[in-house]
């Protein structure tokens, strides 16, 4: 009761903004010396990194990790945790050297429908006036609604005055939408980070037997078949053997020393099957990296249509349209008959990606 009425008034600082300032002004006084120790290295700032248990956003840090260690191996990381980021930018402000770049994390969550990320993202941005600052790979979407409009104004206000802001879309109808709001800013497109992830799992787990058909569906807002999910389910269950259910929701957090275990046991569970239908987006590019068939169904923005064009010439990913999705059956039966295929190489991409960022930087 205790520990509810507290997350209660949590809620209720946050939405008057006076959490935040404590984090920042009070409880940052006690972190603002964690950094120092880096103060004379090039660092990357790598903010709004997971603990909860979303596996895709992981995957999107510990590809982001990779990509870093390979294009900017000369920079040492700082990673900054989402719930981190108000009482650690004391230490960060302290340290920070003109020449030192500022991550933050991709995937998601721009946008009003997780509010308190992009309250956070606003802050950073606000806060870090002379560094470049990418954002990562990401999907933006502001709810049409009047809560939604006022958001996209504030952020609006906030990225557009800052000069040394880079925001990374993933999909075109994001880039479309950044390019509209988010005129001044520099835009910029790239695919998810997760994809970088391709060659690390394209031949492992190589002794893994693909027996079953795995139902991977969300279970929140983001849902266009949320009214017709369970039915769904029990259709394909009752007509096909060895149909298993999973999610790449984990309801509890993880920890840095374990993500790479729970990512890694996810990439498992993809490299067992021999079909894959889903609406999550990282399930379909869980079933790209490992060359798995995979059904994708669409969601309530348009990340996922939007992911498809990057991977729409791969022959054993389909995408269905919601209109389409009676016609599941069929599609099931087609794409049992798809052996695993090679997937393309996309690390050109990923090369064009770290010598823009390079190029962006020496601006």
């Amino acid at each position: 009761m205790i520990q509810m009425l507290l997350e209660l008034l949590k809620v209720f600082l946050q939405k008057i903004g006076v959490y935040y300032k404590y984090q920042f002004i009070i409880k940052g006084e006690k972190y603002k010396d964690i950094y120092l120790k880096y103060k004379n290295e090039k660092k990357i700032y790598f903010f709004l990194t997971p603990t909860y248990g979303n596996l895709g956003d992981q995957a999107i840090e510990i590809a982001t990790i990779e990509f870093i260690k390979k294009y900017f191996y000369e920079y040492s990381i700082i990673n900054i945790h989402l719930q981190e980021t108000f009482y650690k930018m004391k230490a960060v402000l302290r340290t920070i050297d003109p020449k030192d770049l500022v991550f933050i994390q991709g995937g998601g969550n721009f946008g009003n429908l997780y509010k308190s990320v992009e309250v956070s993202r606003r802050f950073i941005v606000r806060k870090i006036k002379k560094n470049t600052i990418i954002i990562l790979p990401s999907t933006i979407y502001f709810t049409n609604s009047l809560k939604g409009k006022i958001e996209l104004k504030r952020s609006q206000y906030i990225y557009n005055k800052n000069h040394q802001l880079v925001i990374t879309t993933r999909e075109k109808y994001s880039y479309s939408f950044s390019e509209k709001y988010f005129d001044k800013c520099k835009n910029i497109m790239f695919p998810d980070m997760v994809f970088f992830l391709a060659n690390r799992y394209k031949k492992a787990f190589e002794e893994l037997s693909r027996d079953r058909i795995l139902i991977c569906f969300r279970k929140d807002t983001e849902s266009v078949i949320e009214s017709d999910r369970d039915s769904l389910i029990s259709h394909i269950y009752n007509l096909y053997e060895g149909v298993h259910i999973i999610d790449t929701q984990l309801f509890r957090s993880i920890s840095d020393n374990i993500k790479g275990i729970e990512v890694e046991s996810m990439i498992k569970e993809f490299k067992s099957a021999k079909l894959i239908i889903t609406d999550r987006l990282h399930g379909l590019i869980f079933s790209i990296i490992t060359n798995t068939p995979c059904i994708v169904l669409p969601s309530l923005d348009n990340k996922i249509k939007g992911t498809y064009g990057w991977v729409e010439k791969e022959p054993q990913i389909i995408f269905l349209k919601t209109e389409e999705i009676n016609n599941l059956d069929e599609i099931i039966k087609k794409m049992l008959k798809i052996k695993s295929i090679p997937i393309s190489n996309y690390n050109y991409i990923f090369d064009e990606f770290g010598n823009e960022i390079k190029a962006l930087s020496e601006e």
